[in-house]
């Protein structure tokens, strides 16, 4: 449908007669005008003429051509506005969340000021009041954007840290716990880092192979607490001459019950001392069999001398033909 401008000749009846005062001639003048001109303007959502010139759309809207006829179109609100809930007119959009939205509880409409703001709406109409952001967002800090609270995922300003723990800010767009401090994911906290043998809430406030058990920090299974040293750790214990090492106590379990003989050498391997070699399976330190008794106690062959086997519980010649 297009829209047809009235022609002049349409109302030359209402002001062409002469006799008539000049209040009267002047009052339906300016009615005539008042038709005219709302006759030639269409309100948002109403056809309008894509040629017509200048554009028949309302100030705040403008003529956007229509799929089914590109030759007429439709009043769309122009780039800034947004429509009013009513959808008979447009509002001027806000980009500041400080700014009024909705001017008194009659003017509800107004709140659609607040659309051009992602993830902001206007606040109730009982009084003037500015638009705000959902829950779950917070204000930017130049005050134009709705940024999501987020402790595990992107984020760009502290502020978005900071419901979760004020200890959190934003680093390389994650948000991230101050040194000294670990995240606490199930409860979106920052939880300080303790030592061995103090008080903890979840394993990663505990130092490296150590967990929290009964609310201390423990060494985990297959680690123990490396003694004599000023800063308590856990280190891995070793089970084969010959593994990686940092202290001799990681070597313990090479011995015997009731010995001590496994050492960490200076290149940081399990060994077993000058007096011992390793078990066929290399799991454990075993005495050599001195050599002023050759067929002394034995477990195994590599305890005995050459020329010796181990014939349990003994050392024993081997017999040449």
């Amino acid at each position: 449908m297009v829209i047809q401008e009235p022609q002049f000749s349409d109302f030359v009846d209402l002001i062409l007669p002469v006799k008539m005062n000049g209040i009267l001639r002047q009052t339906r003048l300016l009615l005539v005008l008042l038709f005219v001109g709302s006759a030639l303007t269409a309100q948002l959502n109403e056809p309008c003429g894509i040629s017509a010139d200048p554009d028949p759309c309302e100030f705040d809207t403008e003529c956007v051509p229509s799929e089914e006829n590109p030759a007429n179109g439709v009043c769309k609100c122009k780039p800034r506005y947004s429509p009013e809930s009513s959808l008979t007119g447009c509002v001027a959009a806000l980009d500041d969340l400080s700014a009024t939205c909705r001017k008194d509880a009659v003017n509800a409409d107004f709140g659609a000021a607040c659309n051009a703001i992602p993830f902001a709406l206007c606040g109730p109409a009982t009084e003037p009041v500015a638009c705000t952001c959902l829950r779950g967002y917070k204000p930017s800090k130049d005050n134009t954007v709705c940024l999501l609270n987020s402790f595990m995922e992107r984020c760009l300003e502290n502020a978005q840290c900071a419901d979760f723990d004020e200890k959190a800010t934003c680093q390389a767009e994650r948000c991230v716990c101050p040194e000294g401090y670990v995240q606490d994911t199930k409860n979106m906290k920052c939880k300080k880092s303790n030592g061995l043998g103090e008080s903890c809430e979840i394993d990663e406030q505990c130092p490296e192979n150590a967990s929290c058990k009964s609310a201390k920090c423990e060494c985990k299974e297959k680690y123990f607490l490396e003694s004599g040293t000023i800063v308590k750790k856990c280190l891995p214990k070793v089970y084969k001459v010959g593994d990686r090492c940092e202290a001799a106590d990681q070597c313990n379990d090479l011995n015997l019950d009731g010995e001590t003989s496994a050492t960490c050498d200076g290149q940081n391997m399990c060994a077993c001392p000058a007096d011992y070699v390793a078990s066929n399976d290399g799991t454990k330190c075993l005495p050599k069999v001195a050599g002023d008794d050759p067929t002394g106690l034995c477990i195994q062959d590599v305890q005995c001398l050459d020329g010796y086997y181990c014939e349990y519980p003994n050392c024993a010649a081997i017999e040449t033909p």
